[in-house]
């Protein structure tokens, strides 16, 4: 490779807050054009370690890359160390600085991208307001302390600063008055200093404002350790790399995850990384939960045998899943007829639905077919008629890898052969769900289109799958509801089909205020995902996670539960595991933490009521442990739906009007019955976290939850009431 393939060779940089996210993308960078780099984080040891050792591996591919191909010898760089500093002490961030010169002797890079973000309400803050000054030492003060110290250093060699900033120093929202302060203040100080130093012309001073926020505290995702008097800690690579399988973080942060972060506890969360470590259930049943099995959802036989027998086929094909002998084979007919909206290739499968499917594979960038149900309509003593429903998911091969979702029907006449267990497919008919059962155009068109919010937050986690809405409502449906929609009226009305669904649940005692609603609770998940590390792992986002809230009978306190839509890479499989929840026994697992030279040291560990994201605010007692925690899945029921967008968030005071509008416009204006809870007898009100996904691996099953930033005015989420249909 050419000298100008890397323009930064020979040069040092140091980028703080690098253990993820924008910093660790520029510490990747930096190194792909040549320069050797130093990361650092807060706490987060982990994601430097890992982000060094990608950078260490480029390095040494391209050496070995250079040295077989007989090229010269310009290579990317590489990682020189990790450093670690609690930027909210100036000790700490003069020791940091000084031990990289002392060790390296040179920095000609300055990166200043460690952050916090806070948001909190300055009435919440305390008197010494505690959170409004740690977000000016980590965001303000030790940028300017950096600065001055790079400047002294860099005034007779050259050099260049780069401060990253935010779209909040120009525009701020309610609740991030400090952080938003934090910023506007360093774009200032960046320009005023760039006139100050601009004597020094062997050097320059930059200013790049972000358009997404810092997710990270001291952007390493962690919260500032309480102990001042932090030592830091300078460790060398040689030793430093041993793969303990962990990786990176899943369930405690990933990408634009700002929720997790306000409510950030690292006590709960470590909970959710133990769900691989925990004992099994007494019984293999409390541990799992077998679809085909579930009466609701295969009620008879003969519909049990062929939605197990044909998921089975389809698995074989895009998930190469073995033969399991105590299932039916699935064969076709060669004279079946097969009558669909689905387009079929020319040349790949005539009339054979699953040789149709084997070639759209090789088309889609993705596909995933799961058979949620079937019931008999019509059977004789070896012939029958099934009825399945379906979901077909599938990544579409543009640029921005459009994730669609279509749902429906077919009408299987089978042969039941169940002295040979075969069962052999004779006739198929396809609908999909909706008005128009056969415009597949118009089912994909309104998906393929790139979403506003998915490439805001691009590069955070991929395009979700969205939980279908049909907004078109068919005659018959709206006669059956009872209702008309006044032309006035505000809401939406939707038709939502059947999906298969997991559905954590607790009693919750600490009010409005606790929160608890709007993070999906730690006993919901199943696994852990990795998102960075050799070990990564692919997973599918879907939206919205549903939120309802209603009052518990004879009990202090009100029953949560979330509703989280279940992907069909991960629905087809016939046996979906479910979280282990052992509540009131002690912990027999060994939780004392390792003492090693890269284990972080105790006095780093933050308190329930130290977190500067928490809105609880300071003084705020501990919440309550949570009651009666429960898990399941379920095949959700056909809806019919009405709701009115709002920016906030399920447990906010201005719900309960929105709650009561609601309701004025659609049953007392309109004429809607309202379905209600078979115990309490009210409505049923529900909250869609449209700016939440959940993400489901197809081993593990769910196991992260991201929460991207919406702005207010998009009016992102939505609070609904269900009607009878």
């Amino acid at each position: 490779m050419s000298q100008m393939s890397f323009p930064l060779s020979g040069k040092t940089a140091f980028i703080s807050g690098s253990s993820g996210g924008i910093g660790k993308a520029i510490a990747k960078t930096f190194a792909a054009k040549g320069a050797d780099v130093i990361l650092h984080y807060n706490l987060r040891k982990d994601g430097a370690f890992s982000a060094c050792e990608e950078i260490n591996n480029a390095h040494k591919d391209a050496i070995t890359s250079s040295s077989t191909q007989g090229g010269d010898r310009n290579t990317p760089g590489k990682c020189l160390g990790v450093i670690q500093a609690d930027f909210r002490s100036q000790e700490d961030v003069h020791k940091m600085f000084q031990s990289i010169i002392d060790k390296y002797e040179r920095v000609d890079i300055l990166v200043n991208n460690a952050g916090i973000v806070t948001k909190l309400a300055i009435e919440d803050d305390d008197d010494d307001l505690s959170v409004w000054h740690e977000t000016m030492a980590v965001n303000l003060h030790a940028p300017l302390q950096l600065m001055r110290l790079a400047h002294g250093h860099m005034k007779s060699k050259g050099g260049v600063i780069i401060n990253n900033s935010s779209i909040h120093g120009s525009r701020s929202v309610e609740f991030m008055n400090a952080y938003a302060a934090s910023k506007a203040a360093l774009d200032s100080l960046t320009r005023g200093l760039a006139l100050e130093y601009a004597a020094d012309s062997t050097w320059n001073c930059h200013i790049r404002s972000s358009v997404m926020r810092h997710m990270s505290s001291n952007n390493d995702g962690d919260d500032p350790s309480t102990d001042s008097s932090t030592k830091v800690k300078f460790f060398e690579l040689d030793d430093a790399f041993e793969d303990d399988g962990e990786n990176v973080v899943g369930t405690k942060f990933f990408g634009g995850n700002t929720i997790k972060e306000e409510l950030y506890i690292p006590e709960e969360e470590e909970m959710a990384l133990e769900l691989q470590k925990v004992k099994p259930k007494r019984t293999k049943e409390d541990n799992e939960y077998n679809r085909f099995q579930d009466a609701n959802a295969f009620g008879d036989d003969l519909a049990r045998r062929a939605g197990e027998a044909l998921q089975l086929a389809i698995n074989k094909i895009l998930y190469d899943d073995s033969t399991d002998d105590s299932v039916a084979t699935w064969k076709e007919n060669p004279s079946i007829v097969w009558e669909t909206a689905f387009p079929k290739a020319n040349n790949a499968g005539g009339n054979s639905p699953l040789m149709e499917m084997k070639a759209s594979k090789d088309f889609y960038n993705k596909l995933d077919v799961a058979i949620l149900s079937a019931k008999t309509i019509e059977s004789t003593a070896d012939t029958g008629v099934v009825e399945v429903r379906w979901d077909v998911g599938a990544v579409w091969p543009n640029p921005w890898e459009s994730r669609v979702l279509l749902t429906g029907t077919s009408l299987l006449n089978v042969r039941d052969d169940k002295d040979n267990n075969i069962i052999t497919l004779l006739k198929q008919v396809d609908k999909l769900d909706g008005n128009k059962p056969s415009d597949i155009v118009g089912s994909l068109t309104s998906q393929l289109s790139p979403r506003f919010w998915d490439v805001y937050h691009i590069g955070m986690s991929p395009s979700a799958e969205r939980d279908p809405r049909l907004t078109t409502l068919s005659p018959s449906q709206l006669s059956t509801s009872r209702g008309n929609k006044g032309l006035l009226s505000s809401y939406t009305l939707s038709h939502l089909p059947p999906r298969l669904v997991t559905e954590p649940s607790l009693v919750d005692t600490n009010g409005r205020f606790g929160r608890t609603a709007q993070a999906l609770p730690n006993h919901g998940f199943t696994t852990a995902i990795k998102t960075m590390g050799p070990n990564k792992e692919e997973f599918v986002p879907v939206s919205p996670i549903e939120v309802s809230i209603s009052k518990v009978d004879g009990q202090d306190g009100s029953l949560i539960k979330w509703t989280v839509p279940v992907p069909p890479e991960f629905a087809s499989k016939a046996v979906l595991p479910l979280p282990v929840i052992e509540e009131g026994e002690d912990d027999e697992e060994d939780n004392t933490s390792n003492d090693d030279a890269l284990a972080t040291s105790s006095a780093n560990t933050p308190s329930k009521t130290s977190s500067p994201y928490s809105s609880r605010g300071p003084n705020t007692p501990a919440p309550e442990d949570p009651q009666s925690l429960k898990c399941n899945y379920s095949l959700r029921p056909p809806r019919l739906v009405a709701t009115l967008s709002y920016a906030g968030n399920p447990q906010d005071e201005e719900v309960t009007e929105l709650r009561r509008q609601l309701y004025q416009q659609v049953v007392e204006n309109d004429g809607f019955k309202p379905k209600l809870d078979p115990e309490t007898k009210r409505p049923v009100f529900f909250f869609w976290m449209n700016d939440a996904k959940a993400c489901f691996t197809r081993a593990g099953g769910l196991g992260m939850a991201v929460y991207e930033w919406r702005a207010d005015w998009a009016k992102t989420n939505e609070i609904g009431i269900e009607l009878e249909c």
